[in-house]
């Protein structure tokens, strides 16, 4: 990841970044993702936050240099994506925290949302150094068990998805905290608690 062609405002200098969350049909997903879906907004009906999107997992999306997310419409027949995705990954060809290219990780936009955020372009050198100091590391499949079997404890050097990008929110200030145990369902209700819109990657 890098962190070039920043904007000035106010004599500080910012960055776009976007949080993606992958909502999966009711059903119409593999397993572990309905699974996740179901488990996760049993748990937010307990905090009596009805806010159930449905998200299964979450990426930090770093855009391309210019800060654009997407290429102009002018330029290519069909939607791709730019830059880079940062996340925990539980299967495909590169399992715990792994960095891949947007147009890979989104093959399906009509199934993410995302939230958009302004950040300090500093503070996003900083994080961006200190996700690449974790990049590799395993996936805490404990950590996933957690949020089932609460004496399960998570393990300090693995990650899953949403546990690991809301600690990069949080080194960007994105997060006013940082949240060890949360879901990609709860990360996105925090956010959109901070006015942030919540948005459709693609039209339906």
């Amino acid at each position: 990841m890098n962190n070039s062609n920043i904007k000035t405002e106010n004599g500080i200098e910012y960055r776009r970044i976007r949080f993606l969350f992958y909502k999966v049909g009711l059903l119409e997903g593999k397993w572990y993702n309905n699974g996740i879906s179901l488990v996760t907004g049993i748990l937010s009906i307990a905090r009596l936050d009805f806010r159930l999107w449905g998200f299964s997992h979450q990426e930090v999306w770093v855009p391309a240099s210019g800060n654009r997310f997407q290429a102009p419409r002018a330029l290519v027949d069909k939607d791709e994506y730019w830059g880079q995705c940062f996340s925990a990954a539980s299967r495909g060809g590169k399992i715990g925290v792994r960095l891949a290219p947007a147009n890979e990780v989104l093959k399906n936009p009509k199934r993410w949302r995302y939230i958009e955020v302004k950040v300090d372009a500093e503070r996003l050198s900083i994080a961006i150094e200190q996700a690449n100091r974790v990049m590799g590391a395993g996936y805490d499949w404990w950590g996933i068990i957690s949020f089932l079997i609460p004496i399960v404890k998570q393990r300090d050097k693995k990650w899953f998805c949403s546990e690991l990008c809301c600690w990069f929110g949080y080194l960007v200030r994105a997060y006013k905290k940082r949240y060890k145990k949360v879901s990609p369902l709860r990360a996105a209700q925090i956010l959109v608690s901070y006015g942030h819109e919540l948005k459709r990657l693609a039209a339906s």
